[in-house]
């Protein structure tokens, strides 16, 4: 994951990336991708 500023995470989804608005998001997009 690479963000452009540091002190400022992903507040509003990049719509080039699939990235998730929300950290629950990311968390269970996380646990999909281990398991």
């Amino acid at each position: 994951m690479t963000t452009p500023n540091p002190h400022r995470p992903c507040a509003r989804p990049n719509r080039a990336l699939p990235a998730h608005p929300t950290p629950v998001g990311r968390a269970a997009a996380a646990q999909e991708a281990l398991a």
